[in-house]
């Protein structure tokens, strides 16, 4: 199992607080029998109004390597790999889950101004990045 990033407790107190219940730390997932992949953090969330169960899986980065671009692509390629396996659970009616990732960026801005944006955006990735 990966060591926890260093915002991980952080992260998973602020989806506490928004009225997340954290379902697996980590969340685990079995791709094809053979590959295990962790993500940080699965979590639900019931929409009263609708009586409607939103369940997300969270993906926690904290960029502090010695270059962004690399972390980035790191963080990209789990990504791919995390949402294929989500999709083929999904498939198998094991429950779908949206995707995240919380991220502190360092040097370059706010992912709005990044030129990371359009890939985040091509691929549908909701991200939550901040500088602490």
């Amino acid at each position: 199992m990966p060591a926890k990033d260093i915002f991980h407790n952080r992260v998973k107190k602020a989806l506490e607080t928004d009225g997340w219940i954290i379902t697996a730390d980590p969340l685990h997932l079995r791709l094809g029998g053979v590959i295990d992949m962790y993500i940080d953090l699965g979590a639900q969330k019931v929409i009263a109004a609708e009586k409607d169960e939103k369940k997300i899986a969270v993906e926690i980065k904290s960029f502090v390597g010695s270059s962004s671009i690399y972390e980035f692509h790191l963080a990209l390629g789990q990504f791919v790999n995390y949402r294929y396996a989500l999709e083929r659970r999904s498939s198998r009616g094991a429950g779908s889950r949206e995707q995240g990732a919380g991220s502190r960026e360092q040097g370059a801005g706010s992912r709005e101004q990044g030129a990371g944006s359009n890939i985040y955006d091509n691929m549908s990735l909701r991200a939550l990045c901040t500088d602490v």
